[in-house]
């Protein structure tokens, strides 16, 4: 589970900034894998296997490995713990010649320093955000 945070200034450390929208997304190496797979359309059984927390986030996981059409008898539901999930702070910048678009990615724990990957500058806006 990715928690996707669109962000317009990156803080310094101990500062803040304001979150101007949140989105979530389903990832992870297993649900990728997996529902890539299923989206093909082949005959091959799918078969998942993994621990998710018995909360929203772990619903959301075994609701769409069941959309497509993928088995969940191995999915344990965990009562102790949470699913877990990545924090990716989505930075933009608007500018007279495009968007800059990078990625802070910190992990559950909000590990300094934070990874920064530049993505890609483009001319129009493909997130829809002014």
């Amino acid at each position: 589970m990715d928690i996707i945070k669109f962000i317009g200034v990156y803080p310094e450390r101990g500062n803040l900034t304001t979150i101007s929208r949140e989105e979530t997304a389903l990832g992870g190496c297993v649900h990728n894998v997996l529902v890539d797979l299923a989206s093909l359309g082949t005959d091959i059984p799918l078969y998942a296997a993994a621990c998710v927390g018995k909360d929203e986030n772990g619903q959301a996981v075994i609701d769409n490995f069941a959309r497509h059409g993928i088995d969940c008898a191995n999915v344990r539901l965990l009562d102790d713990c949470p699913t877990s999930y990545t924090d990716v702070n989505l930075l933009y910048h608007l500018d007279d010649i495009g968007i800059l678009i990078a990625l802070i990615v910190a992990d559950d724990f909000f590990q300094w320093p934070w990874t920064y990957i530049v993505l890609r500058e483009v001319s129009v806006d493909p997130c829809g955000i002014e």
